[in-house]
Order: C-alpha cells, then sequence, then structure tokens
C-alpha cells in the first residue's frame, strides 16, 4: 500500500511539471512499469509463490532509483 501511494505522489507530481509529449510518454511508462512490479510482488506474496524479501525491495528500489537518475 505504501508502495502504491508513493507511485501516486510521483505521478502527480510529474504531471504538475510541463514535460514534452515524448518525456510524458515515458515518465507514464516508467511509473506503469514499476507499478507493475510492485503488483507482482504483492501476488507472488499473497498467493505464497515466494516470500518477499528486504533484498527484493532493495532492488526494487535501486532499479527505481537508477531509471530516475537517468530520466
Amino acid at each position: 500500500m505504501k508502495k502504491q501511494e508513493e507511485l501516486r505522489k510521483r505521478l502527480e507530481e510529474s504531471q504538475e511539471t510541463e514535460l514534452s509529449p515524448e518525456d510524458e510518454l515515458a515518465e507514464k511508462l516508467r511509473v506503469k512499469k514499476l507499478q507493475e512490479d510492485a503488483d507482482l510482488l504483492l501476488a507472488q506474496e499473497a498467493f505464497g509463490k515466494r516470500p518477499v524479501l528486504q533484498e527484493d525491495a532493495d532492488l526494487l528500489l535501486a532499479q527505481e532509483n537508477a531509471t530516475c537518475s537517468t530520466a
């Protein structure tokens, strides 16, 4: 839940700034990918496919930070 709130907040912040159409699309795709990754982790945890470990969360955060710094 916290991750979803953070993603919504970032999406709202990104909408407040003026972006070129290409940058806007890239940002939407980035946010969509992050949301899909978060949803997958939640589903895997909920259905017992594998435990969600702190390392998974750290890896997801590192990937997010890497994409933010290149955007």
